[in-house]
This record gives structure tokens, C-alpha cells and sequence, in this order.
């Protein structure tokens, strides 16, 4: 099979570990899947005046891509989403890719210790956005702060004070997250690398 074939397949398997993830969690089970930008095209021209330079840069950096909702069967209504803006599905990609890489090295095993679970795991929650019904109305944010938000603080309070400290570190958090997901997949991936010299060097 082509890398290409590959990695998209491993891919949308992430997004898959995901939604069943998120799904087992809340025991909501009905999903849909939702690509705002082929929903309401006309509405991001209206936002950006026409201007194809200001659609780009708003498709890129502030609309999702894509949303992964799940709702209440008799109610109708949405009980959490996951927004997967281009940020995100670019880190999917390279994930799914670097995945593929290492079980496809020549002599190495498929088992589950060959793949760094944790620096994946790290890395793509760095990169998850999502609103909660029950907690969390001003929009989609990291799933570590709704969380929070959802367990622990009271969104109410945060948002009117504006505590932007707490928004700040939790931004750093999220950075550090994803350079230690990262750093721990390429580690990763040395080691193997080294082993592997090393046994075809006779040692």
C-alpha cells in the first residue's frame, strides 16, 4: 500500500479513536459529521467583503474545517462538538504520517511497543477544541480548559473577569504539550533507529 494510502487511512483512524473516545465518555452516541465551509460558503465572503485573501485567512485561522457533533436523539440539541480547525487536522496529518513512518521501517515489529502511545496521545490532544453543552457557550476551546471549565471552575466567573492569566497558562500549557508529544515521538523514533543499527551491526 502507498504511504499516501497509508497515512490518510491512519488518518481518519485518529479521528475515529476520538470520536469513539469522546462518545464513550458523555454516552452519547449519535454523531454527525459537519464541514461548515461547503454549509454556508456565501457566508465567509460576507465576513471577509469579498476579499478572497481575507476568506483564506478566515477558513484557516478562524473557522473550523471540520466539526464532529454529537446530539441528543429526542431533543435534537448538540451535546458536545469537537472543532478541528487547520491547525488541528495539519497535526492529525503529521501524526498519521510519522505513525506510518515508524511501522513501516524495515524489521521492526507492528506491536503496540513500537508506536510512542504517549507522545501521540500528547500531541493530538494539544491540538483538540471542543464546546461542551453543559458548561462551555462562548465557543470552542482546548478540551483541557473545558474540562476544567466543565469540573472545576465556574465558566461564568472566568469569562466576565476576563482572567486572562488563567487563559494565558493555559495557552503555555497547551504549547508545552504538544513540544513534549512531539520531542517524545521523534525520541521515539532515534531509539528505534539506534537499536536497529545496532542489531545490523551484529551487536
Amino acid at each position: 500500500m502507498h504511504v499516501l494510502t497509508k497515512t490518510v487511512f491512519v488518518f481518519f483512524m485518529l479521528l475515529m479513536a476520538e470520536v469513539v473516545a469522546f462518545t464513550m465518555l458523555s454516552g452519547y452516541l449519535h454523531v454527525s459529521f459537519i464541514l461548515p465551509w461547503l454549509q454556508s460558503p456565501g457566508l465567509y465572503f460576507n465576513q471577509a467583503g469579498g476579499d478572497i485573501a481575507s476568506v483564506i485567512r478566515i477558513l484557516i485561522i478562524k473557522q473550523p474545517l471540520l466539526v464532529i457533533e454529537s446530539q441528543h436523539l429526542l431533543a435534537g440539541k448538540p451535546i458536545w462538538a469537537l472543532h478541528y480547525f487547520s491547525a488541528s487536522l495539519l497535526i492529525h496529518g503529521m501524526v498519521a504520517f510519522l505513525l506510518v513512518d515508524i511501522l513501516s521501517e524495515e524489521g521492526l515489529d507492528t506491536q503496540l511497543n513500537s508506536i510512542p502511545v504517549t507522545g501521540v496521545v500528547l500531541l493530538l490532544l494539544s491540538s483538540l477544541h471542543m464546546i461542551l453543552a453543559s458548561c462551555c457557550h462562548e465557543g470552542p476551546n482546548w478540551v483541557v480548559h473545558t474540562w476544567l471549565l466543565s469540573s472545576i471552575f465556574n465558566e461564568s466567573a472566568f469569562n466576565i473577569a476576563g482572567n486572562v492569566k488563567f487563559d494565558q497558562l493555559l495557552v503555555f500549557l497547551q504549547i508545552v504539550i504538544g513540544i513534549t508529544g512531539l520531542y517524545l515521538i521523534f525520541r521515539h523514533k532515534e531509539n528505534r533507529f539506534h537499536i536497529r543499527s545496532l542489531l545490523n551491526l551484529g551487536y
